[in-house]
């Protein structure tokens, strides 16, 4: 029997639609992140310093270790990303 999924890996978890809808929005926020990181080819210190964020948030982003990590720090970084 297949698993049929609410469209939302955190609701599927057992979170409330909100809390899921926010989980969602942070991994997809630091993802576009990682993702300006890699083209970019930064290292985490020249990451920081382009963020102007301490180096050790990088490597949580990095390594999806998004407690702590509001998601209006992330728009913030993803913003300062696409100018």
């Amino acid at each position: 029997m297949a698993h049929v999924t609410k469209g939302n890996v955190f609701e599927d978890l057992g979170f409330s639609r909100e809390e899921a809808a926010d989980l969602a929005m942070k991994v997809d926020l630091a993802r576009d992140v990682r993702k300006f990181i890699e083209r970019q080819r930064l290292t985490q210190v020249q990451a920081a310093e382009f963020f102007k964020v301490p180096r050790p948030k990088v490597s949580h982003i990095q390594s999806s270790k998004l407690d702590g990590i509001s998601i209006e720090y992330l728009v913030r970084m993803r913003r300062q990303a696409e100018n």
